[in-house]
């Protein structure tokens, strides 16, 4: 049998004792541990610290390695087209040539846009100052001036068109005319051909006619001759049927002779034959009528024999039923009297009875209520008692809520009076702000009214070129009245012609009234039968 080697450890650790310790007289927590390993062991603890290490230096030295390839490939491949170095490096200069191409265009349509958009701004701002320029009152009156001009040449244009269309309608009446002279004489003429070619035909149409005339009446005569010898056939066929008929009615007519004679015959005994039934009936109707009446007289006799026998019946039997009734209630009051008085008496104590127990009643219900009011009365005491208590309090309650009421109105009044006082302090200090604003803007004003006069000076300047322009497209195209009144009155507005002086004519004086002396009263003396009364 082979031996079983025991496994040898390479690394184990085990307890390290000081001098003096055992394994008995030390704890196991004051023990030391020791490793024991062996070389190789130890060695491949030394290598897995310093792996780190060592695969760095390996990775330097693969990368040295590396760079060298790289530097000797590079320096063999440097002067090589199809390298991909070289590659990259020419697009990337033919990129950096387009970017720099790019930028020089970019730059140049720059700069041509900025002197486009200036000019374009240039123009518009023209523009814009032209169309302020035309919204001056002056301008506005030139351009009135001016549509008023172009009316007046459109009038004279129309006036002229007018004219034109006179002349035209006249040459092309008078060439009408004369072609209508011509369509007659034309007309005329044709009238005439047509008038020969008619006679012509005519003619040709008469020579037609008088052939086809006496082939007529070739045709006619033979017609005739057919006409007469089928009317006398006729005739003869005629008479033979008309005979014919005559004798067939003549057959008919005898016949309908008997006819009516078998008729008439049995007529006649027809109503013979009625007559007789007539009268037989009217003999039976008679006959029941009489039995009739006879039934009837005897019914109503029976009936009225019928009628007394029941009415003697009734009165008999009512007889009798009075005659018993008179027995019997003879007998029937004397019972009758004694049970109503028992039945009297028996009513009187039971009403009594019930009219004790009645006021029994009465009298318990009556104290049972005065002790239910007494009740409720205490109880109304006592309700009204604690009523008044909660009045009270509430009284008490409502006159410490109005105090506090009146303190929060007085203290909500008071601020509202204090943002009035602060509103009114803002205003007036907006108020003064504004007005030391309208001071310097005055000054301003004041300050710049010789720019405001180079201005005006400037605008109207403006306004004369602009009618001056006007006035030059005008000429000889438009009316130059209006324009010229136009700018003689925007000059007269500026100052650069003088207005006329108009003398105001004074108001004529009244004339004055003389005053002389007061004459007095006439002492000259007038008889009465000389003076007159107006």
């Amino acid at each position: 049998m082979v031996r079983k080697q025991a496994p040898r450890l390479d690394m184990f650790s085990t307890y390290h004792l000081k001098p003096g310790q055992t394994l008995e007289n030390t704890k196991v927590s004051e023990r030391k541990l020791a490793l024991i390993a062996s070389e190789s062991a130890f060695q491949r603890f030394v290598d897995y610290v310093s792996r780190p290490q060592r695969l760095a230096e390996e990775r330097e030295a693969a990368a040295a390695k590396l760079e060298a390839i790289k530097k000797a490939t590079y320096e063999m491949s440097k002067t090589w087209d199809n390298t991909i170095e070289n590659i990259k490096s020419r697009r990337k200069e033919e990129l950096l040539s387009k970017s720099r191409k790019a930028e020089e265009e970019r730059i140049q349509f720059v700069k041509e846009m900025t002197v486009k958009n200036a000019a374009e701004r240039a123009e518009i701002v023209r523009q814009a100052r032209k169309l302020l320029l035309y919204k001056q009152p002056q301008c506005r009156r030139i351009n009135r001036a001016l549509l008023a001009s172009e009316c007046l040449r459109e009038l004279d244009a129309q006036v002229e068109f007018e004219k034109t269309i006179k002349e035209t309608d006249n040459q092309r009446e008078m060439e009408y005319v004369d072609l209508m002279k011509k369509d007659v004489e034309k007309f005329e003429q044709e009238k005439k051909t047509k008038v020969e070619e008619q006679k012509m035909k005519l003619q040709d149409y008469s020579t037609k006619l008088c052939k086809q005339i006496e082939e007529n009446a070739k045709t006619r005569e033979g017609q005739e001759k057919a006409e007469l010898e089928l009317e006398i056939q006729d005739q003869k066929n005629m008479s033979r049927d008309l005979q014919l008929i005559k004798e067939c009615e003549a057959e008919q007519t005898l016949k309908k002779k008997k006819e009516l004679q078998k008729l008439f015959l049995d007529t006649i005994d027809e109503k013979k034959r009625t007559e007789l039934e007539v009268k037989r009936h009217e003999k039976f109707e008679d006959l029941a009528v009489d039995v009739y009446n006879k039934s009837k007289s005897r019914v109503k006799k029976m009936l009225k024999d019928i009628a007394k026998q029941e009415k003697q019946i009734q009165e008999q039997r009512a007889q009798f039923i009075a005659d018993r009734f008179v027995s019997l209630e003879d007998n029937r009051k004397s019972e009758e009297e004694k049970e109503n008085f028992k039945k009297a008496v028996n009513e009187i104590e039971e009403a009594e009875m019930e009219r004790q127990k009645a006021r029994k009643d009465f009298e318990h219900a009556m104290r049972i209520t005065r002790i239910k009011d007494r009740y409720e009365a205490e109880a109304m005491k006592t309700k009204q008692k604690q009523e008044e208590k909660d009045m009270k309090t509430w009284e008490m309650l409502q006159r410490f809520k109005k105090h506090e009421y009146d303190k929060q109105i007085e203290l909500e009044d008071r601020i509202k009076e204090e943002n009035k006082k602060r509103i009114y302090a803002q205003t007036l200090k907006k108020h003064m702000e504004l007005q030391k604003a309208e001071r310097k803007r005055e000054k301003l004003l004041n300050d710049d009214a010789e720019e405001i006069k180079a201005a005006m000076k400037q605008v109207d300047e403006r306004v004369l070129s602009y009618g001056q322009e006007v006035l030059e497209e005008c000429k000889g195209v438009r009316p130059l009245y209006p324009i010229l009144k136009a700018i003689e009155e925007c000059k007269r507005e500026i100052g650069m012609i003088k207005p006329k002086m108009t003398e105001v004519p004074s108001p004529p004086r009244k004339p004055r009234r003389r005053r002389g002396v007061r004459r007095g009263p006439c002492t000259k003396i007038i008889m009465e039968d000389k003076t007159h009364y107006l």
